[in-house]
Order: structure tokens, then C-alpha cells, then sequence
């Protein structure tokens, strides 16, 4: 919402229950569940056929490989097949209206667009910087955005948590990056999932450096 306010976006809602109005995107889901049932690890939709199934044991790839996958079946496979409709592939038919001279303007350029819409949380500036899930971040911008105790609009990839995006008075996402930069990239689901590991072996103080040893060992596990 605060990212549709930010570019001036007007939300409009479809009736309730008359899903004519989205067929087109009921379209697109339907056909790629249907390509992702193919991967490794797939359940089927229903209840039944999923109970008594473990998604732990039975998982069959990682949280990124899957997101990778699923951006191949995108921009690999579905905008490179003829579409009914269009007579062409999606991809070609992008092509032939950038040849026509339609430029696709993405307001204030993609990344800080990207980021707009990312997740936002309001954090505290402590005296040490910014923290997020047990994190500590820091970079020298910080102190000409506020002051300790002030609260900052803070958005965050949860795919990628070695940076957190804040914003300035300038009304501009300033990138703050970890205070210990050698840390790993962690996505959000990893930190999570790190940080039960953790609990269930009844760590009653959990700090930064235990969550990217225990996230490092269950890597290489």
C-alpha cells in the first residue's frame, strides 16, 4: 500500500466472487502450477492426498532453488512459447512493441521502483545502528538520516538480507549494508528457520554470531 501511495498507483478491487474479472491472471497461475507440479517434491492440491506428508523430509529442493526455477519457467519457457491470443510469444510480442517505439518508463528507474515495494518495518536507530532479526547494520549515512531513538521507514529483501533499504529525508531508500560485511547473505525463510533450530536446543540468549554459525553448519549439512 505505502509503495501505491508512493507512485500515485490507484488501487482498484474486483467484485467479490466474480472471478471473470481475473481470468486472465486465473489463466496464468493455473497453467504455471501445472509446470511446477513437474518439480521434485511436489504434493498435490488436495487436503488428502497431503496428509501424513512431511514437507521438511520430503522436501525436494531449497527455497532459492525453487524461486530460481520458477523465474525459468517465466521468462525461460512461458514468454518464449506462442501465446493463443497474442499469435506470438510474449517475449516477441514485447520486441515488436519496443520496435513500434513504445518505451516502458518505470517511474524514478527500476531499482528504487523494486524497492518501493519490497516488505517495510519501522525500525529504531540505536546508538550501534539498525537491527533486524537479531542483525546489526550500520553505514555512515545513517547518522545524516536521524538520530538515535528516531524511527525510520526500513524496507527489506526477503530473499537477501545482507542489506536494509532506509529512508532518507530526502525521501530517497538509502542501502545499509551489514556492520560485520564478511557476514552471508541470508535470505528471510533461512533466518527464520535458523533461528528455531536454535530455540529447540534451548538457547534462552540468542545473538548474532550464534545465528550465522548454527546457518553456516546447517549449509554444509
Amino acid at each position: 500500500m505505502r509503495g501505491c501511495r508512493e507512485y500515485g498507483i490507484t488501487l482498484l478491487h474486483g467484485p467479490v466472487h466474480r472471478l471473470q474479472f481475473g481470468r486472465h491472471i486465473e489463466r496464468l497461475i493455473g497453467t504455471t502450477l501445472g509446470q511446477l507440479h513437474l518439480l521434485p517434491g511436489t504434493k498435490d492440491g488436495s487436503p488428502e492426498a497431503r496428509a501424513g506428508s512431511n514437507p521438511v523430509r520430503d522436501a525436494g529442493m531449497t527455497l532459492s532453488e525453487f524461486a530460481h526455477s520458477l523465474c525459468l519457467e517465466i521468462a525461460g519457457r512461458y514468454h518464449q512459447e506462442k501465446h493463443l491470443i497474442l499469435g506470438m510469444s510474449p517475449g516477441a510480442a514485447w520486441s515488436a512493441s519496443l520496435a513500434k517505439g513504445v518505451v516502458p518508463v518505470v517511474p524514478a528507474g527500476p531499482d528504487r521502483f523494486l524497492i518501493s515495494f519490497l516488505p517495510v518495518v519501522q525500525r529504531r536507530l540505536q546508538p550501534h545502528g539498525l537491527y533486524f532479526g537479531r542483525i546489526r547494520y550500520w553505514s555512515d549515512v545513517l547518522p545524516t538520516i536521524a538520530r538515535p531513538g528516531e524511527t525510520l521507514i526500513v524496507r527489506h529483501d526477503t530473499r537477501d538480507g545482507s542489506h536494509l533499504y532506509v529512508m532518507g529525508k530526502d525521501k530517497r531508500y538509502h542501502p545499509v549494508p551489514y556492520a560485520n560485511v564478511t557476514r552471508p547473505a541470508i535470505s528471510l525463510a533461512e533466518l527464520r528457520f535458523t533461528y528455531g533450530v536454535l530455540r529447540s536446543q534451548s538457547r534462552k540468549r540468542i545473538n548474532e554470531a550464534m545465528l550465522f554459525t548454527t546457518y553456516e553448519q546447517l549449509r554444509q549439512l
